[in-house]
Formats: C-alpha cells, sequence, structure tokens
C-alpha cells in the first residue's frame, strides 16, 4: 500500500559538473546507477510517479573531504516558475 505524504524533500547533488541547472539536477538524481557490492547487474533509480502538493529541493552545497568540509559556491539556474511531470 503506498503512502501518501503531504509533502517530500528531495536532497539534490550539484558536485557534477553536468549539473548547472535546477532540471539537470533533477535528471542528474532520477539518472539509473549501478549499486556496489549488491550482486551482479544490481541498479538503482529514483522517480516519482506522483507529485505531492509540496515539493521540497534541497541543494546539496557541501562537499566532505579528508580531513575538512568545504561549501560549494555554484551557480544553479532556475526560473519564475518551475514544470515537473511534464504537465
Amino acid at each position: 500500500m503506498a503512502v501518501e505524504e503531504p509533502f517530500y524533500c528531495i536532497p539534490l547533488d550539484i558536485t557534477s559538473d553536468s549539473v548547472y541547472s535546477l532540471q539537470t539536477a533533477l535528471d542528474h538524481r532520477s539518472q539509473l546507477e549501478d549499486v556496489p557490492g549488491g550482486g551482479a547487474a544490481t541498479t538503482h533509480q529514483c522517480s516519482i510517479s506522483l507529485y505531492p502538493p509540496v515539493f521540497c529541493l534541497q541543494l546539496k552545497r557541501c562537499v566532505s573531504g579528508a580531513y575538512d568540509t568545504e561549501k560549494l559556491c555554484k551557480v544553479v539556474e532556475y526560473g519564475d516558475e518551475e514544470v515537473f511531470g511534464g504537465n
């Protein structure tokens, strides 16, 4: 049974050079990825089938190093209004 949440929060990794906008960050998040140690050809993919009324996007701007944490100073483009789900 699916649980409907009144809001949904998605952390978006923006460290990749291919991420330059809110849309490319969401595209990057939904790519098919290999699961290390998961056995033969184990993959994972994030997708949203039904958008909730409140949708929170958290830009992950901190990069952890061996000895410290650094804030990523990167411009991420977004419009006045974003359309999700192809509607």
